[in-house]
């Protein structure tokens, strides 16, 4: 055989050869993971149930001073007043949006937490004085505070999941028909039959 055309198998064989590895698959058979509505895609019977609480229940549960595992009226009113000087660093009277973030990391658990910064803000100035804050913890201790009694328990500071109702997919069992009919991850079919 001729240089050239040794030349030539040997580049296609190479190429062959190098976009085989780089398509590899990865982990569930695609190069980027697991396919859709695979076995490692979440379903709803995968999510978690029970019980979970609002990153606010993170700050008004640190206003618990005598440790009887309920936040009073009056120890949410120190509490408050303790969050405000611990958000309020540069004692200004006038909490900006990177100073809100800063805190709501800390004290919520990530910046991007609810009550976010436009839930105090409210004539949206883009500044949070001490009357905006007051307003709105105590907007969230009212919203909370079921029975209307004055004090949170744990049992106010937690949020019911919803129960799983069908599976969206997956391998094995096709899922189980939930609402709209169609059951899985895919509408059903003209005719109506799944």
């Amino acid at each position: 055989m001729n240089s050239g055309i040794v030349s030539l198998v040997t580049t296609m064989f190479v190429a062959g050869l190098v976009s085989g590895c780089a398509s590899q698959a990865g982990p569930g058979g695609r190069p980027d993971g697991p396919p859709p509505g695979g076995a490692g895609a979440m379903r709803m019977n995968d999510m978690p149930t029970g019980f979970v609480a609002r990153p606010v229940a993170l700050l008004l549960t640190s206003m618990d001073r005598d440790g009887d595992a309920l936040v009073s009226s009056e120890e949410f009113e120190a509490g408050l007043s303790a969050s405000w000087d611990a958000l309020n660093m540069n004692q200004t009277d006038r909490v900006g949006a990177l100073v809100f973030a800063q805190w709501a990391e800390i004290t919520l658990g990530s910046s991007d937490a609810l009550p976010s910064r436009l839930s105090f803000d409210t004539n949206l100035d883009g500044i949070i004085d001490p009357t905006e804050f007051r307003s709105g913890l105590e907007r969230e201790f009212e919203q909370l505070d079921a029975n209307h009694d004055g004090i949170l328990t744990r049992s106010e500071l937690v949020i019911r999941l919803p129960e799983r109702q069908f599976q969206q997919g997956g391998q094995g069992g096709g899922g189980s028909r939930g609402p709209g009919g169609g059951g899985g991850d895919r509408p059903p079919p003209p005719g109506g039959r799944g």
